[in-house]
């Protein structure tokens, strides 16, 4: 009996703290058929202003691609979309096209060449290996002790009953791949290869400006030829858009990022701490309306997220090397997407690779790893129906904030980490070496 028990508490130990890279890999090709299956033939509608704007570019229709509706953010009230749409079969809600034209430009053979289902679906598996990729980079780059069966299977269920997952593929959002060039760019950093991690963070910053951030952080902290390289590829971009693009197209986003910079987005799924600091100054029906962003609330934003990094600043000051760079990572993508004016819910798929930077703190020779997993638990269910809210138009309740509160929440483990501590060795050497 006692070999028995013996024997299966190695078992145990094996499927839960050593990495199967075969168990590993069937485990997440499996995932990746299932999303397939569950999301497959979904309307896509946060695709369909990247499909139309590449069309209308490709047509020469400069005048249309930015349109919108002067209240509504998520609406296009042209009449010229909805006749591309019907001849597209598109049958969805089309919503504005707000990022960088040269993007459009980009994938405008695709489009040309493709129905709106087509194009959908190719974008679909795209986007869900870009999710799929950010978070075994993360392990890899971070801990890969998750590649045993027990902890990444844990990981992927999280993962797949959160809404912010759910939400990204059911809506066949681009942030995925965005999501997925971020992680590829820290990890590059960490090898030292500062022009491909360059590259990488250039082109996830065209398609959403936030990862810019890990540049300036880059910058600071000494790795200023990765973040030159992220400048110079920016520069190109830039440059090859005033090249292939009409002068008023480029005007016309400038003129976009300037407007929506002055505004917010008051949606129960816009999960930012500015819209729920306004929403309780004031109950307003959450309809995806657009209004002002006051002065005091841009301010009072601003302060939080500054006080909130010179927190971390400090925090960090003594903290070992190898942990420090985790945590300073993790903290920026979570204070970029909580203090963003428009923090829309699939934004925080991000959660999934700031849990593997939290077990990395917690574990590794330190003893807290139960307290982390049973935290990453509650941060979890806040972002997992019913708790998660449903996006649809709402009056105010706490309860429909929780993806923010599960941000937070986010912040405060990682703040609170053991593994920030100076005053014990918490990783081996040879684990050391396996995350450089």
């Amino acid at each position: 009996m006692t070999v028995q028990f013996a024997a299966g508490r190695n078992l145990f130990y094996s499927l839960a703290a050593k990495p199967m890279p075969l168990i590993a890999a069937g485990l997440l090709g499996t995932w990746f058929i299932l999303c397939v299956g569950v999301f497959f033939g979904r309307p896509g509608d946060d695709l369909s202003p990247l499909y139309f704007a590449a069309r209308f570019i490709a047509e020469g229709r400069i005048d249309y691609v930015f349109s919108h509706d002067p209240l509504f953010f998520h609406m296009v009230s042209d009449p010229v979309w909805a006749v591309e749409a019907a001849k597209t079969a598109f049958t969805g809600q089309a919503h504005p096209f707000v990022q960088a034209p040269i993007w459009a430009w980009m994938v405008s053979p695709l489009a040309m060449n493709l129905s709106f289902p087509e194009f959908n679906a190719l974008f679909l598996v795209v986007n869900i290996a870009g999710a799929i990729g950010a978070l075994v980079i993360a392990i890899l780059a971070w801990q890969p002790r998750l590649l045993a069966p027990i902890p990444l299977a844990a990981l992927i269920t999280f993962l797949s009953l959160s809404q912010p997952f759910r939400y990204n593929l059911f809506l066949n959002q681009t942030q995925a791949l965005v999501f997925f060039l971020t992680m590829l760019a820290i990890l590059l950093v960490q090898r030292q290869r500062p022009a491909t991690a360059g590259a990488a963070l250039a082109f996830a910053s065209l398609i959403k400006i936030l990862p810019i951030a890990l540049a300036v952080y880059w910058f600071i902290t000494g790795r200023r030829a990765a973040a030159v390289w992220t400048g110079i590829f920016l520069i190109a971009l830039a440059a090859l858009s005033l090249a292939v693009l009409d002068p008023a197209l480029n005007a016309e986003f400038i003129h976009r990022l300037v407007e929506i910079s002055g505004i917010v987005v008051m949606g129960n799924n816009n999960q930012s701490f500015t819209a729920w600091l306004l929403n309780g100054f004031a109950s307003n029906l959450l309809d995806w309306r657009m209004a002002p962003l006051p002065l005091w609330a841009k301010a009072l934003n601003w302060s939080v997220a500054v006080a909130t990094v010179l927190l971390f600043v400090q925090r960090l000051r003594n903290a070992p090397p190898e942990h420090r760079d985790v945590a300073a990572t993790a903290m920026i993508l979570l204070v970029t997407t909580i203090f963003a004016p428009i923090a829309w819910t699939h934004y925080y798929i991000i959660l999934s690779v700031v849990s593997v930077a939290i077990l990395r703190l917690y574990g590794n020779g330190v003893g807290h790893e139960w307290t982390a997993w049973l935290l990453l638990g509650v941060m979890w269910l806040l972002n997992i129906p019913p708790l998660a809210p449903h996006v649809t138009p709402s009056w105010s309740s706490p309860w429909i904030w929780t993806h923010l509160y599960s941000g937070i929440l986010a912040l405060v483990m990682l703040y609170a980490a053991p593994g920030l501590s100076s005053k014990r060795a918490f990783v081996t050497a040879r684990e050391a070496q396996a995350i450089t």
